[in-house]
């Protein structure tokens, strides 16, 4: 099982927009509703943005937990169909 920083915090990646901004919007959305310091915040943001957009889906993938396909807020699922 691959570690994760912060396994508390879910950034979905499937059934949402996969624009690399949308991600990074998801991930710092999610970030503040956990109260993360402003540190750790840009932290996240200049590492996803350091590199291609592989780069920035490997960051989000190590720092979050991205299995689930629901929102934090809404318990319904995307669906793509």
């Amino acid at each position: 099982m691959r570690k994760v920083i912060f396994p508390n915090i879910n950034v979905p990646l499937l059934g949402h927009d996969h624009n690399g901004f949308a991600i990074i919007e998801r991930a710092v959305v999610a970030m503040k509703r956990k109260r993360l310091p402003v540190a750790t915040i840009n932290n996240f943001i200049d590492n996803a943005t350091r590199n291609d957009y592989k780069h920035l889906i490997k960051t989000v993938t190590k720092w979050f937990n991205t299995t689930s396909v629901y929102d934090d807020d809404n318990d319904d699922a995307y669906d793509d169909e």
